[in-house]
């Protein structure tokens, strides 16, 4: 998709310099235009969730033409603040004309594939039983890869038994399995994995219990959290020159956006204050290491938000379980009307960039948690890494996530650090503002 809207703009600029405008086109400032109108186009389809949100014909036809809408509008505003036409029409309408059949075409065939792959893979674990309904519930809810749990057995019941069976490959075969799962005790199993070698002759493909968290699911299992975190580089400290850029570019995008963002804060916290209360709020957070810094915030939260709260949960148990569990409540009584588009948006996290300055967090990171939260933290990713305005956990279904999750997403984020990750995850922050799934 990419790959052809790049094609259609130069295609078209090409044409137009040849036969309408008579001017070579790789040497006038039109062909650098064309190149920044191409990165426009692609960053609003992948905004837009192109090509592989869409469900059917009608949401990639709707969101191919929004994304080229978007597109033309911001090249237009641009030339209108210039005062220069940096590229024809001609380009920027003929463009539109090919490229929302077009996108919306891989929208709807990437649609149809996603269709196709469900349950594609079929998975046999042998595990502990007490893994089996979370790897169960992780391949229903948000899997990086399609698959289907058939069987799940200990390693005790997948154990050659003494009439001459073998359990783990007699039903793998018949039930047709690509994908065999073993934990560590069926990996310190002989009989186990002389089986799994067997299957993995017949072409089924064999994996930890960790590394299908990974591959499969983005992230890894709890139980294993601890142990497999040791075995990764941590990118800030172990990588010297990574650490030192991600602090570069964190000033550099920071001071480059800072007159539009001061400007914008500047109207939100009016909004804010005519709604009664100082419209920052600041809030003690863990930083990397465990040191506590004051995060600010656009206040999207009533003024007596805590002492409101803590009544509120005492008189309602259900709240104050799913509290416990997630930190936070799908219908939170202490978000002002104004607070929650602040959140929907997650305009309400512009002044962090001041954090970001001062060397508290990055623009990318692990969230900051309050101290409170500490405990019920289970992983270490949290304290060696410097927080950020975003990251995955925020980009990654975070409203259906349990706390738990969250260090899990933490994790991951920790054992792939690097700056593709940092961009992928920007490029997803995009997508999840556009679509207003912020907290």
């Amino acid at each position: 998709m990419y790959a052809g809207n790049a094609g259609v703009v130069l295609g078209l600029g090409k044409i137009h310099a040849k036969y309408i405008g008579f001017y070579s086109f790789h040497g006038s400032f039109r062909f650098a235009w064309s190149l920044t109108y191409i990165g426009l186009l692609c960053v609003t389809a992948y905004g837009v969730g192109l090509p592989d949100v869409p469900r059917n014909a009608y949401q990639a036809m709707w969101s191919a033409a929004a994304a080229t809408v978007a597109a033309a509008i911001g090249i237009s505003l641009v030339e209108l603040t210039i005062g220069t036409a940096l590229l024809p029409r001609f380009v920027i309408f003929s463009a539109a004309v090919f490229l929302v059949p077009f996108d919306a075409l891989c929208g709807f065939v990437s649609a149809r594939d996603r269709r196709l792959q469900v349950g594609r893979d079929r998975v046999i674990a042998v595990v502990d039983s007490d893994e089996v309904a979370a790897l169960t519930a992780e391949l229903v809810r948000s899997p990086e890869r399609r698959a289907s749990l058939v069987w799940a057995v200990t390693a005790e019941a997948a154990r050659n038994t003494p009439e001459g069976h073998r359990p783990l490959v007699e039903t793998a075969l018949e039930a047709g399995a690509t994908v065999v799962v073993l934990d560590r005790s069926a990996q310190n199993d002989e009989t186990v994995v002389s089986q799994a070698a067997e299957l993995h002759e017949h072409g089924a493909r064999i994996r930890t219990l960790s590394l299908f968290y990974d591959e499969w699911l983005g992230k890894l299992p709890l139980s294993e959290l601890e142990r497999v975190s040791l075995m990764f580089d941590i990118g800030e400290l172990h990588r010297i020159r990574y650490g030192r850029v991600k602090r570069l570019l964190d000033i550099a995008l920071v001071s480059l956006t800072a007159p539009v963002v001061v400007l914008v804060v500047a109207l939100l916290a009016l909004v804010v204050a005519l709604e009664g209360g100082n419209p920052f709020y600041f809030q003690q957070r863990v930083g990397r290491g465990g040191r506590i810094f004051r995060m600010w915030k656009l206040r999207s939260m009533v003024v007596d938000a805590d002492a409101r709260f803590e009544d509120y949960l005492t008189a309602n148990p259900e709240a104050r379980r799913e509290w416990d569990v997630n930190q936070k409540l799908a219908h939170d009584p202490r978000i002002t009307k104004v607070g929650r588009i602040l959140r929907k948006t997650s305009l309400d996290e512009l002044p962090q960039l001041w954090n970001v300055l001062l060397g508290d967090m990055s623009l990318v990171g692990p969230r900051p948690m309050m101290p409170s939260q500490q405990a019920l933290y289970p992983g270490q990713a949290y304290y060696r890494l410097l927080p950020g305005i975003t990251g995955p956990w925020q980009v990654s279904k975070r409203n259906q996530s349990t706390f738990a999750d969250r260090a899990n997403y933490d994790q991951d984020y920790e054992n792939t650090l690097s700056f593709a990750t940092d961009i992928n995850l920007l490029f997803k922050t995009v997508r999840v503002v556009l679509h207003g799934t912020g907290c």
